[in-house]
């Protein structure tokens, strides 16, 4: 909430700005087309003295270091949760490929209709 306030207050300053500026140069073509390229060719620079630049990098440090931290717990928490499901054993009773051969299953296959599929080139025909 606090950061939305926050940026809304600062794209409101910069747009106030920005019609001061057009105000102040209102009748004057040079000046309104200096304005006009500075306002489009705008590239917010931010420059940070040694000391700030030094607390950033040690709070972007802390922050990923925790966010990794999260996700490593949370995928040892996955995996622990994930070793105790087990999944129930039901015996095959049908037959196996060794009781097949390779003309049986190839008339098998060939036999099935085939299905297309909303993926498959050709399946969208435009008349």
């Amino acid at each position: 909430m606090a950061r939305s306030a926050t940026r809304d207050a600062v794209l409101q300053s910069r747009s106030d700005d920005i019609k001061q500026r057009f105000t102040t140069a209102a009748g004057d073509h040079a000046a309104t087309n200096r304005v006009t390229n500075d306002v489009l060719n705008r590239r917010q620079r931010t420059h940070h003295a040694d000391d700030e630049s030094a607390r950033l990098t040690k709070d972007f440090s802390a922050f990923f270091t925790r966010k990794l931290t999260r996700i490593r717990r949370t995928i040892a928490s996955s995996r622990r949760t994930a070793r105790r499901f087990t999944f129930s054993s039901v015996p095959f009773s049908g037959p196996t490929v060794d009781e097949f051969t390779i003309d049986e299953a190839r008339k098998v296959i060939m036999g099935k209709a085939v299905k297309s599929a909303p993926l498959d080139i050709g399946y969208y025909h435009h008349t």
